[in-house]
């Protein structure tokens, strides 16, 4: 419903788009990381459901151990850590499709010294999906007493 002319928009519109159009897209990557890190847990804990009998991956792994058979325990190995590195890959690409690219790169501060504080620039969406907090930081700068 449009607001009579010359009027304002209800002050709950203004809200929504200042969380739709602002907050949100700042805080999407720490919502992407969170996201990253789940998902990862869930494929470690997959391969821990193979112990009680559930199967997964991680029967390679446990039929492995139990005949003293270390071929199937490192190609379970293997296969767990690529399909971690797989979910790593779609949740960088995720994010560099749906972070903004204002937030793109930022300079984070590394190792501050007394001669002056060290930038690192994170040049890429992916990188910066990587770094999670990296968007969001802001560069401290160092005050020198003289």
């Amino acid at each position: 419903m449009d607001p009579a002319p010359g009027r304002r928009p209800a002050a709950w519109h203004d809200e929504m788009q200042q969380v739709t159009r602002v907050e949100v897209p700042i805080a999407l990557p720490l919502i992407l990381v969170g996201l990253r890190t789940s998902a990862i847990f869930v494929v470690a804990t997959a391969t821990i459901a193979a112990y009680v009998g559930l199967g997964g991956l991680g029967r390679f792994i446990i039929d492995g151990l139990a005949s003293n058979s270390y071929g199937p325990v490192a190609g379970g190995a293997l296969l767990v850590v690529l399909l971690a590195v797989l979910v790593l890959v779609l949740f960088a690409a995720l994010s560099w499709l749906l972070v903004p690219a204002g937030c793109a790169s930022s300079a984070v501060p590394v190792n501050p010294s007394p001669e002056g504080t060290t930038y690192m620039f994170t040049r890429t969406r992916a990188a910066m999906a990587t770094a999670g907090l990296a968007a969001i930081a802001s560069p401290r700068r160092r005050v020198r007493q003289l």
